[in-house]
């Protein structure tokens, strides 16, 4: 028969694993959120007749090192949300310079209040898309 300290270790084991498994499972739902809003996001911009290709190139080509997408809507006015991160303002003011440059982007508009933050800005982006 198993000793206490034995249980013990026995316990810890199977927490330790219990965990782990519970994290690969919050990792696969969180993946799977993510690929479902991508669908979602692609989903909108078709129902608008515009070609998700063309926003999601639009994005990209602003889009520079340090800015994270995280999601990107379709508004019923013919204007684009974009929500994200930037590691720094900087980094997110060099990204609305950038969609600014683009001819398919017109009326780039960022609250000031988001350009308080240092580093980690939280963003939300809103802009008129043309074709």
């Amino acid at each position: 028969m198993p000793t206490a300290s034995q249980l013990k270790k026995i316990e810890q084991d199977l927490e330790k694993q219990r965990q782990e498994v519970a994290g690969h499972f919050s990792n696969y739902e969180t993946r799977a959120k993510t690929i479902t809003d991508q669908i979602n996001i692609v989903n909108q911009i078709r129902q608008k007749n515009l070609p998700p290709s063309l926003v999601i190139k639009t994005i990209r080509l602003a889009q520079n090192i340090g800015i994270t997408i995280n999601n990107v809507r379709w508004q019923q006015d013919g204007y684009i949300q974009i929500n994200g991160l930037a590691d720094t303002r900087q980094d997110l003011v060099n990204f609305q310079n950038s969609l600014k440059r683009s001819q398919k982007l017109q009326s780039v508009h960022i609250p000031l209040a988001e350009f308080l933050p240092k580093e980690n800005v939280q963003f939300n982006i809103v802009s008129q898309f043309v074709l």
